[in-house]
């Protein structure tokens, strides 16, 4: 079972990658990387960019400009950038959400965000 819009195969018989990038910063930090993503409008090459909600909130000149890039698609990558567990579970040494409730809000409230 798939959740509705997420891609999971594309239509084609061509040989293609499907380039990612997450938009989440360090503590202190949300810069990004200008010269890639130039480099990629100029080529015209698309990609999948997932935003974090604190990297939107320290950057939103550059999020309208990306959101209206046909070159790039944007999905979520959640509002604290906590890795989704129901018991806290860490990752990368970023405590995980406690429960179903913190998955919710670590989801939703960024989406609602993009």
């Amino acid at each position: 079972m798939f959740i509705p819009g997420v891609k999971t195969q594309l239509d084609t018989n061509d040989k293609v990658i499907a380039l990612t990038f997450d938009a989440c910063g360090n503590p202190g930090s949300f810069g990004y990387d200008a010269e890639l993503i130039d480099f990629l409008i100029k080529e015209n090459i698309p990609a999948t960019l997932f935003l974090n909600g604190k990297w939107i909130d320290a950057n939103l000149p550059t999020v309208e400009q990306l959101i209206n890039n046909p070159l790039f698609e944007i999905g979520n990558h959640g509002t604290e950038h906590k890795p989704c567990s129901v018991d806290g579970r860490s990752a990368y040494k970023i405590e995980g959400t406690k429960n179903v409730e913190e998955v919710f809000d670590e989801i939703e409230l960024n989406g609602r965000k993009i």
